[in-house]
């Protein structure tokens, strides 16, 4: 097993997450830009994770869920492919095994 850690962007000393999953849908797609730019400028590259279900906003919604996880599981679903589709035409991917570098088209 390899244990891949999410990545993330030191803000005034505060590590935040953004390239995958709630933070990633509920982030503006330009912020997420910015961050991998800024990352991979610096010869870092990005670690992007999704759960097949943030990409498709019909998908089942138990009644017994929280508010707090109505809204992390289910929030800003309406938009999430149409970003990733932006963030794969602006961005050059490898595989977290290939060991190549993510650097901007």
């Amino acid at each position: 097993m390899t244990e891949v850690p999410v990545t993330t962007l030191q803000v005034m000393g505060i590590n935040l997450p953004f390239s995958g999953g709630f933070y990633f849908r509920a982030l503006p797609y330009q912020a997420v830009a910015l961050a991998t730019r800024r990352l991979n400028a610096h010869g870092q590259g990005v670690i992007f994770y999704f759960h097949p279900w943030e990409f498709d906003p019909e998908h089942p919604r138990p009644e017994s869920t929280t508010r707090r996880e109505a809204l992390s599981h289910y929030g800003f679903l309406d938009n999430a492919a149409q970003k990733f589709s932006r963030l794969l035409k602006q961005f050059k991917f490898a595989t977290v095994l290939s060991g190549g570098p993510l650097v901007e088209k």
